[in-house]
C-alpha cells in the first residue's frame, strides 16, 4: 500500500465507525462492489431509513472537468438505482465548502459525448460534510435543493 493510501483509508474507517454508530449498515468498500461501474465511490453503505448510499471521501479537491465526470457517473448509477444518493466526506471542515461550490458550478454533464443538463433535481442527489458531524443525525426526510446548497452547504 502506497504511503499516501494511508490517511485515506483512515479516515474511511472512521467514518465507516461513524456510520455504523449512526444505524448505518451493510458497509462495502467500493472496490468490492460486484458490478463494473466507470467511477467506483469509496464505499456504499445502507443509511438508517434503508437507502443504499455512495460515500466518497474526499482528501483533496480535484478539478472541475475531474468532478464533471464523476458526477456523470454517480448520475448514471442513480438511474440505474445501484444507490440512491452520493454523500462527499471530508475530513478537513474548510474543504466542504469549496467542494459544495464547485459542484454547484457543474450545469452539465457528459453523455455519450452529448451534454446533458444538470438541474436541482441531480444536485440534490449530492451532499458534501465534514467527517467530524457525519452522517447527519436528522438523516430523515432531507430535501436537499440547490437553493439550500447556496444558502448552507451543510455544515450544520
Amino acid at each position: 500500500m502506497a504511503p499516501s493510501i494511508v490517511p485515506h483509508n483512515l479516515d474511511l474507517q472512521k467514518a465507516r465507525h461513524r456510520a455504523e454508530k449512526s444505524g448505518w449498515t451493510e458497509w462495502a468498500r467500493g472496490e468490492r462492489l460486484s458490478f463494473k461501474v466507470s467511477n467506483r465511490p469509496d464505499a456504499v453503505a445502507r443509511d438508517a431509513n434503508g437507502a443504499l448510499v455512495a460515500i466518497e471521501l474526499e482528501r483533496t479537491v480535484k478539478t472541475l472537468k475531474r468532478y464533471r465526470q464523476i458526477m456523470t457517473a454517480h448520475l448514471q448509477q442513480i438511474k440505474a438505482e445501484k444507490w440512491s444518493r452520493v454523500e462527499y466526506v471530508n475530513p478537513q471542515e474548510s474543504m466542504v465548502p469549496r467542494l459544495g461550490k464547485i459542484f454547484r458550478k457543474i450545469d452539465y454533464v457528459l453523455v455519450s459525448k452529448q451534454r446533458v443538463s444538470v438541474w436541482d433535481k441531480h444536485q440534490a442527489k449530492f451532499s458534501f460534510h465534514h467527517l467530524a458531524r457525519w452522517p447527519p443525525s436528522t438523516q430523515k426526510n432531507i430535501k436537499i435543493t440547490r437553493k439550500y446548497l447556496l444558502n448552507r452547504i451543510i455544515i450544520p
